[in-house]
């Protein structure tokens, strides 16, 4: 069964028993290796639903399943590999109760966290004016995540705003304990919180005596509790990873899990995979070369027997413009969109690209943005789904109570709430008496229509498929209508594919129910919709790229204060940053273009004089193709920079400032009415914020000047002296 493995590989798959580390570097065959070893280890008579195997996304789950059923056939099926969430809602489901967590319980993805802090903040009458709703609730997120309950965190918080924040906390979890619902962290937070009890831990002890985590390095110490639990007992724990491609830590991520596993576990026995079967020798020697200034890394060093190896291309540029042009323009040359990505570190450097790419009508997608589950019309009928299952879910009853528009007003609903409160009912039982709740005008029997409709879905909850459930919540709530009516063909179309992603669970699982499906669409990771047949060139963070691969990979915005970013980075932050680098440089499999620009415009602020990135100098020059492509205007030029050691520098003859500001001008009209002015038309000179230029017209009011990657700017004549000084021409020197 091991023939087709490497003797690394090889080696990692057969050893079964005790603890295991797998440092596996990027593109060496790392899923191969351990579904190989699953596959092995039920060769061995150990028995599939002894095997836990966890990951961190959907598709690498689905991935893993299906290799594992190609190896072995149906018993495969009877093994446990799931995401962490998946498996916390599967404990939570099973022993829940014992926390006071009843098993219909809600997921909250982070729009619905939103909504939370945003009710609260209202009904509490609290503001927190430099955080936004995101950033509270990703607060919130890593107080749990760290294990800080909101009575702790009360205790500890000394400043106004802090006091704010603990309040906002204790009101969210209340609100979600009323609702029968939990968010991302509740579920690893509960799950742990089962495994220390003495009995739940006993039994998942029990069940699962053969551990495997994918993507260690990844971990929080939530997950690492977890595992360490339930491992604890058999030590048969086989953890795969690269401490070079831990780049979560600002989700709590980390990294000193894997690092630590060997002291964790004095036994363990290491293995690496270096040998790389996805880039050219080029592509891991650059790659090489950054990681190694990182005092975490193991000491991996990547390598690959594929020949043939393309030199890495480097695009400089005047500004971002010129910087979408000349990728785009570089695109249409490779004519490979299928097969190419661009990778940014921040989402704000889309914008830019994207104008560009539309400009050269030039295919592309954006991964990574809005989810197809988060779009509004599949998160409203979702909503009818959980009330079904969950009546105690408030935040969707408010959710579907007026959608479609039922004239159930703002008033109306508030007097519905009040009523839930005096009586201490829920607001969909209160619902059942609007009809008594002193509402005015039809208001009242439509409240208590929609109660009527909802309880008539409950009873057909179990009468056929959850596909054909489905339907009839979005025929017979009016949902349908309102959209046929407003003409929104698009998002019709998005809920039948809803009923079709339905349909094709119910193929593949028979008796599928529909809490099992809610569970499913909750946990949908943003990079399971990677179509990798697209024929598009594809767009996304370096963060979302983790795990693909691309014949051809453009990096854009290499640049200091935005590659590595602008915060002040302490040694620990740049080494994620390195890493950030590292994951971006191996997505590539043939060809690798770097990009920078001199000049860009960052959250409507005009940036310059900028620096290239501090990872290029740490790129032998070996490693590059030697010419670096300067952008004038907003044409392609054939200006070419050489390399130095001391990074790029242009040459004499070709490519100057000078030069480039000479072409623009050679057909601008200009005048000369300088007055007292000192500088004159045609003059070279230096500002101090907006770096080189020439002037190209002088009058007695103002002073207009052509700056290359921006154009010209207009200055008032008698102040703009005190801002710029002359170059001397060549012909002056």
């Amino acid at each position: 069964m091991l023939e087709e493995l490497n003797p690394e590989q090889r080696e990692a798959a057969r050893t079964l028993n005790g603890p295991l580390l797998i440092l596996a570097g990027a593109g060496t065959g790392k899923t191969k290796t351990i579904t190989f070893r699953m596959a092995y280890m039920l060769n061995h008579g150990i028995l599939p639903h002894e095997i836990l195997a966890v990951t961190f996304t959907n598709k690498a789950a689905r991935e893993m399943k299906e290799r594992v059923y190609k190896l072995v056939g149906r018993v495969a099926e009877n093994m446990q590999i799931s995401t962490f969430h998946a498996f916390g809602v599967q404990l939570l489901r099973t022993y829940g109760e014992l926390i006071d967590v009843n098993r219909n319980f809600t997921i909250y993805d982070t729009d619905d966290q939103k909504k939370v802090v945003n009710k609260v903040q209202k009904e509490k009458n609290i503001t927190l004016n430099d955080l936004t709703l995101s950033q509270i609730a990703g607060k919130i997120s890593k107080l749990k995540e760290s294990g800080t309950t909101p009575i702790e965190y009360e205790k500890i918080v000394r400043y106004p705003v802090e006091k704010a924040m603990a309040q906002i906390y204790m009101e969210y979890n209340k609100i979600l304990r009323a609702s029968n619902s939990v968010d991302f962290s509740d579920i690893l937070l509960l799950s742990r919180d089962l495994l220390e009890i003495p009995q739940v831990l006993e039994k998942v002890q029990k069940r699962y005596t053969y551990i495997m985590v994918d993507e260690y390095q990844d971990t929080n110490k939530i997950q690492y509790d977890i595992v360490n639990y339930i491992a604890k007992r058999h030590k048969n724990l086989c953890v795969v990873g690269d401490e070079d491609q831990s780049i979560y830590g600002f989700r709590g991520a980390d990294i000193s899990n894997i690092l630590n596993f060997e002291k964790d576990y004095k036994s363990a026995k290491v293995v690496k995979l270096e040998q790389n079967y996805r880039s050219t020798e080029t592509i891991l020697g650059a790659a090489n070369e950054v990681i190694k200034n990182n005092t975490s890394s193991k000491g991996k060093k990547l390598w690959t027997s594929i020949k043939g190896s393309e030199l890495i291309e480097l695009l400089a540029s005047d500004g971002d413009r010129e910087e979408a042009y000349f990728v785009a323009h570089k695109l249409k040359k490779i004519g490979d969109f299928k097969n190419s990505a661009i990778l940014y570190r921040n989402n704000f450097q889309s914008r830019q690209m994207e104008d560009e790419l539309r400009r050269q009508n030039i295919p592309y997608k954006i991964y990574g943005g809005i989810q197809f589950y988060q779009r509004q019309e599949i998160k409203d009928i979702l909503g009818y789904l959980r009330v079904l299952i969950n009546p105690s879910d408030e935040l969707n009853v408010i959710r579907i109570i007026n959608t479609p528009a039922r004239g159930i007003g703002q008033a109306s609903l508030d007097k519905i709430l009040l009523l839930a409160r005096e009586r201490g009912i829920t607001l969909y039982d209160s619902l059942a008496f609007s009809l008594d709740c002193g509402i005015r005008g039809g208001a009242a029997k439509k409240a208590y229509d929609f109660y009527i409709l909802m309880e008539e879905f409950k009873k057909i909850i179990h009468e056929s498929g959850v596909s054909w459930l489905v339907r009839q919540v979005f025929e017979r709530s009016g949902y349908k209508a309102s959209l046929k009516e407003a003409v929104e063909d698009d998002r019709i179309l998005n809920v039948e594919e809803l009923i079709n992603s339905a349909m094709d669970f119910e193929r593949e699982e028979e008796n599928l129910n529909l809490s099992t499906y809610l569970e499913y669409v909750s946990l949908a990771m943003a990079s399971d919709d990677i179509e990798e047949s697209e024929s598009c060139v594809k767009l996304m963070t370096i963060h979302a790229s983790k795990g693909l691969e691309f014949d051809n990979v453009f990096i854009i915005g290499f640049e200091d204060e935005i590659f590595p970013g602008s915060q002040k980075f302490s040694e620990e932050d740049v080494e994620e940053e390195r890493r950030l680098c590292y994951v971006a440089i191996t997505r590539a499999k043939q060809r690798l273009i770097l990009s920078y620009a001199r000049s860009r415009r960052i959250h409507g602020v005009m940036s310059f004089q900028r620096e290239k990135s501090r990872f290029l100098s740490e790129i032998p020059k070996k490693f590059f193709l030697f010419e670096e492509r300067q952008a004038t205007g907003f044409a392609p030029k054939s200006n070419l920079q050489s390399y130095s050691n001391g990074g790029f520098s242009k040459n004499s003859s070709s490519g100057t400032l000078k030069n480039d500001i000479m072409r623009y001008s050679e057909n601008t009209h200009v005048s000369d009415s300088s007055l007292s002015f000192k500088y004159k038309t045609g003059d070279f000179i230096k500002h101090k914020s907006f770096g080189e230029g020439k002037i190209t017209s002088v009058d007695a009011e103002k002073v207009q000047i052509y700056f290359p990657g921006m154009g010209e700017k207009k200055f008032l004549t008698k102040i703009i002296d005190k801002f710029i000084e002359k170059i001397k021409t060549r012909s002056e020197r």
